[in-house]
């Protein structure tokens, strides 16, 4: 993904009517410009919110993309899904006489992607879903959720009655500010 982890970030959830498909993703602040990356092919953006840092938007990002897969898992069933470690679905490997795994495996259900690269030029394509299956509504209440149990989970309530998520922030924005002025300047 190539974000910095600790930098500030924004989520978003995006859908694109001709492609009948709905995507989420994480990019670094200002989010106007990845967004208006995918708008140019398309795509309308359902929700996005900052977030103090990349890692709180990959931790986002990821309780949304696995709501989303239990619901594909739900409608279509096992189809739309690898399993790593299961032999003949994954990167695991096996005996080479008949194929049975070594040791046991660490499975991991993993979602093939709507879309392919070649729909996706600005890539995200493999964070995107069926939208006949993970409604936009869908998607955009799950990050909703998903947003709010990550901040309700990592940033709980003060004695100073100020927003921890807010305070996070402010100081993740204060250090980038910090670093960008003590950087030496080159022309």
């Amino acid at each position: 993904m190539g974000l910095s982890p600790e930098r500030p970030a924004a989520v978003y959830a995006m859908h694109h009517p001709g492609f009948g498909a709905v995507q989420v993703g994480v990019c670094s602040e200002p989010r106007q410009r990845r967004i208006r990356q995918h708008e140019r092919h398309g795509w309308t953006l359902l929700a996005d919110l900052a977030v103090p840092t990349a890692r709180d938007g990959e931790a986002i990002e990821r309780a949304v993309l696995d709501t989303c897969a239990l619901r594909v898992w739900d409608a279509v069933g096992f189809g739309a899904f690898t399993i790593e470690g299961l032999p003949g679905h994954g990167t695991f490997g096996g005996c080479s006489h008949c194929r049975t795994p070594r040791a046991k495996p660490h499975l991991r259900i993993v979602q093939t992607s709507f879309l392919t690269a070649e729909q996706m030029p600005q890539r995200g394509y493999t964070e995107t879903f069926d939208a006949r299956l993970v409604s936009p509504g869908r998607i955009q209440l799950a990050l909703y959720f998903a947003e709010a149990a990550h901040r309700s989970l990592r940033y709980p309530d003060r004695d100073d009655d100020l927003n921890p998520f807010d305070v996070r922030r402010d100081q993740v924005a204060r250090a980038v500010e910090r670093d960008r002025w003590s950087r030496p300047i080159r022309c």
